[in-house]
This record gives structure tokens, sequence and C-alpha cells, in this order.
């Protein structure tokens, strides 16, 4: 009859031994140790400092897509002040995505180019930095 690992765990702390999970997690972090002592380690603190950062300001940057796209769609004038603050913006397309929003809204259809216009506007604000 077999033990469940539940059992064997449970087994294994009547014993006072340590569970094999356990054993193996330990031994890999002996294993780990031991291929980290020749390695400078700087580099991999950038990094992972690095990759903590990225979703904070990743998340900015959409919610600061987010905000524009809300404006256009609010504000007669966003289209006017995103020109004006990113020249490399293409008007007559952002123009056609509202008023493309705008119907989908009115007739009730899936929100394409409310989508589209959040790429748009992603890809406009990424070249732009």
């Amino acid at each position: 009859m077999r033990r469940s690992d539940e059992t064997a765990h449970l087994a294994d702390q009547e014993t006072g031994q340590p569970s094999k999970t356990q054993r193996k997690a330990e031994m890999d972090a002996q294993f780990i140790g031991r291929l980290m002592r020749n390695i400078d380690a700087a580099p991999i603190r950038s990094r992972l400092a690095q990759w903590a950062q990225t979703p904070t300001s990743e998340k900015a940057r959409l919610h600061t897509v987010e905000r524009w796209r809300e404006r256009l769609l609010s504000e007669g004038e966003g289209l006017v002040a995103l020109c004006a603050e990113r020249p490399t913006a293409d008007k007559q397309r952002l123009a056609a995505l509202v008023e493309s929003v705008r119907a989908e809204r009115a007739h009730g259809q899936p929100p394409r180019a409310y989508r589209e216009l959040f790429r748009v506007l992603n890809a406009l604000l990424v070249d732009s930095r």
C-alpha cells in the first residue's frame, strides 16, 4: 500500500525528519549557492531591480494611454491637444477612430474601434518617448 504525499509528510513530521520536498529544496539551494560562489552578483541584482521596476513604469504608461483615449472621446479639443503634444500623430486616422468608437457605442456593437484607438495611441506614445 502506497502512502500519499500528505501522509508521507505527516509521517516525516512524526519522526522529526524533514520531508523529501524539504530536503530537495535544501539541496537545490545548496547547489545554487555553490554555483554562485564564483559569480559576480551585481549584474543579477541590477536585472532583478529592473524587472521589479518595469511593471510600475509600464502601468503608468498604459494609464497615460487610457487617459488620452478617454480625453479624445469626451473632449472636442482632445485631438487638437494630442496633436499639439505629439506632432507625429496622424490626425485624420485618430479622428476617424474616435468617430468609429462613438458609432459603435451608439449602436451597441463590440468595441473594436475602441481597442484599435488604444493600440494606435499606445504606438504613438511609445514612438515619441
